[in-house]
């Protein structure tokens, strides 16, 4: 018995000796996609982005992925982004940096590239960039060493999570509900191995909130939710089983 406690102690003190401030706020709605805006999700436009902030979100979410030519840009996926933009017979097409910036979403909203989330990072101080697609370290800390603290990338691999980690980034294991069990075990096999606890995962909304609840009462898990559009579930389970629940049009 001494030696669960003396674990759990560890994972505790290792928590919260890695917190920064990208997590002072929770518990929180997150803004995906940038946010709703006039009815349309996972724009990841300038609007939308504009919009969220403008409306109190401290946490919003844009998918980063890569142009042909390596710009870092915010796009939820190509064939969605193409036709978002007009053109659905270029399907999954990868664009370039000059082509993704002459789009128009919906003939309007604007898109972002990296130049665009830094100018927003300076303008809004306050504001917690939130990003999945693209876990690249290398990429991040190029564009993004100065924010640090105040991004949060969702990991696909245990690799990528504990490199995020490393580098200064803050984390969140992305999961299903079955793997809850495993990512306990993995958590307290990695503390022992001297790596980073999994501290922060993110599940889909649906997992079994009463298991997620028993695995938090031993260890300091914190857990993101995709994606939630209904008032009574926010209000029955942000701030419990869910610190982060991530949302389209809720705020």
């Amino acid at each position: 018995m001494k030696g669960f406690w003396g674990i759990l102690l560890m994972l505790m003190i290792s928590f919260n000796l890695s917190s920064q401030r990208a997590y002072e706020n929770l518990p929180a709605l997150i803004a995906h996609g940038a946010g709703g805006y006039d009815g349309e999700v996972y724009t990841n436009s300038v609007e939308a982005l504009e919009s969220s902030l403008q409306s109190g979100y401290v946490y919003v979410e844009l998918d980063l992925s890569l142009t042909s030519d390596s710009c870092l840009v915010a796009v939820h996926d190509w064939q969605l982004f193409n036709d978002y933009t007009g053109f659905p017979e270029l399907g999954s097409s990868v664009l370039t940096q000059a082509e993704f910036e002459s789009r128009r979403l919906f003939s309007k909203y604007t898109p972002i590239t990296y130049k665009t989330i830094v100018e927003y990072l300076e303008k809004y101080p306050d504001w917690v960039l939130v990003t999945d697609k693209l876990d690249d370290v290398s990429i991040l800390d190029k564009i993004f060493s100065s924010y640090k603290d105040r991004i949060i990338v969702e990991a696909f691999s245990l690799d990528a999570f504990y490199s995020l980690i490393e580098h200064g980034f803050n984390a969140m294991l992305s999961s299903k509900e079955s793997e809850l069990q495993t990512l306990i075990g993995k958590s307290v096999e990695s503390m022992i191995m001297g790596k980073a606890p999994i501290d922060f995962i993110t599940i889909y909304y649906a997992a079994d909130t009463e298991e997620i609840g028993r695995f938090q009462c031993l260890f300091p898990l914190n857990v993101a939710a995709y994606t939630v559009n209904e008032e009574d579930f926010v209000a029955e389970h942000l701030g419990k089983e869910f610190v982060l629940i991530y949302t389209d049009f809720l705020k």
